[in-house]
């Protein structure tokens, strides 16, 4: 099971996150955005990355999102993680191509190549 969190919108629950992580990532920390994902889920890891220093890594899967090619997504984040990485935004859909992400695959493939990240 999970937790479910209810607010004003996705965005404001997201920037509310990206904020929560200020003292806990900094210079030497990667955080890997998926590129195909939303603006409210790439702007708060953008200016995480701005605040403290960390590098901001893309995830370029939008071609391999828009042909519906799943297993080059999940290449394509393999390529993208680090021991380094410590926050990883995805999404499920792609509100820009439609594509799926098997998002079991994707955390255990997260959990598996950097054990201490965090992934949303």
């Amino acid at each position: 099971g999970g937790d479910v969190v209810i607010g004003p919108s996705s965005t404001q629950l997201l920037a509310n996150l990206g904020r929560a992580f200020d003292a806990l990532v900094g210079p030497g920390d990667e955080i890997l955005v998926q590129r195909a994902s939303h603006e409210a889920n790439v702007a708060p890891w953008v200016s995480l990355a701005k605040r403290t220093g960390c590098e901001l890594v893309w995830w370029r899967d939008a071609d391999a999102a828009k042909d519906g090619d799943g297993v080059k997504v999940l290449e394509i984040l393999q390529r993208a993680l680090s021991k380094k990485t410590k926050i990883v935004a995805a999404c499920h859909v792609s509100n820009l191509f439609g594509g799926v992400l098997d998002v079991k695959a994707a955390v255990k493939l997260c959990k598996t190549l950097a054990s201490n990240a965090c992934v949303f």
